[in-house]
């Protein structure tokens, strides 16, 4: 024990080094590692604070009543503190494992958490689980925060370019390639191309950027993220038995561009220019009343393109290769 000073002396010890861990009531728990003995340390101990929220259910705002909580905490890049899945050393110290609630008006309350960025977690039987994420001060109660629930197993996400919230992205789901399922792999950020053929978008983002996929199973996905102005971006994410998965929050890159002009004698005005990369993913141009466009976007590689003049005509395909730099490529109509 320390005395009223704060100082505190341990005696008969061996060689070591040793990692020393203090803490105290209202403090988070602090430790140093790799202690060598007969020398001075101070070790500091941060005041904790605490979190009060709700849980409910999305569409209807009906509280859920019986839910269980799990906090991790964020590292400086955004990913998750190892160990987060049971108990865990927080920012600075303390250990927190999930905790059960059964409250009529859907709340819970944690106090004694070290100063931090946490994600904080919310699952109940047969809804899909949600992830926020909460800074908890010093001293300080922080409020307010509302975790909503839906109906079934889901992933919510955000999609962000460069002005803002970026309505109308297509959202495309795959299941992940086997060997990454037995490997267990993490859930990783990813701009490279996926190999899986996209049929069809499972989800639009809308005016605020959102979308959710739902009625997923448990299990390991890839999510690739389309928009006609910006790189295609996939994430891959895993939805646990209990239903759940981090939310994705995407922030789209500009990519390369193409542009030129759709010829035959003369200029061609309002063709419709398409290109598509090997997955199906494609991004379409209309020319302008002198026959030019521009298509954005685009990765570095091997795409297929299509020029159509009427509906229902047969167009004029090929193939065109993409790369860093400026990429011109006028077409003559046959």
């Amino acid at each position: 024990m320390s005395d009223a000073n704060g100082w505190f002396r341990l005696g008969s010890l061996g060689e070591g080094p040793y990692t020393v861990r203090a803490r105290c009531e209202g403090f988070a728990e602090a430790s140093l590692a790799e202690v060598k003995v007969n020398t001075e340390i101070a070790v500091v101990l941060a005041r904790t604070g605490g979190l009060r929220g709700i849980v409910l259910m999305a569409l209807t705002g009906e509280r859920v009543t019986s839910f269980r909580v799990r906090l991790s905490a964020m590292r400086a890049d955004g990913t998750e503190e190892e160990g987060g899945r049971g108990g865990f050393r927080g920012p600075g110290g303390g250990m927190f494992s999930p905790r059960e609630f059964s409250s009529p008006d859907g709340s819970f309350q944690i106090n004694g958490l070290a100063p931090g960025t946490y994600y904080l977690e919310a699952a109940a039987e047969g809804r899909s689980g949600r992830q926020v994420i909460v800074t908890i001060v010093a001293d300080e109660l922080t409020e307010g925060i509302v975790v909503p629930l839906e109906e079934g197993l889901s992933v919510a996400g955000y999609v962000i370019g460069k002005h803002g919230p970026l309505a109308g992205a297509e959202v495309f789901v795959v299941a992940a390639p086997r060997a990454e399922r037995r490997a267990g792999r993490a859930p990783e950020r990813s701009a490279a191309a996926a190999p899986a053929r996209l049929e069809g978008a499972a989800a639009h983002s809308d005016e605020t950027g959102m979308f959710t996929l739902r009625d997923l199973p448990p299990g390991a996905y890839e999510v690739i993220i389309h928009h006609r102005d910006y790189l295609p971006e996939t994430r891959r994410i895993e939805i646990r038995g209990d239903g759940v998965a981090k939310e994705i929050r995407a922030v789209l890159q500009d990519g390369l561009s193409l542009s030129g002009t759709i010829k035959a004698d003369a200029a061609v005005p309002f063709a419709v220019v398409t290109v598509r990369d090997g997955r199906g993913l494609a991004k379409t141009a209309t020319a302008d009343k002198n026959g030019r466009y521009e298509i954005r976007g685009l990765a570095p590689g091997t795409y297929s393109y299509s020029v159509g003049l009427r509906p229902g005509e047969r167009p004029q395909t090929g193939r065109i290769a993409i790369k860093r730099g400026a990429n011109r490529f006028d077409i003559t109509l046959r």
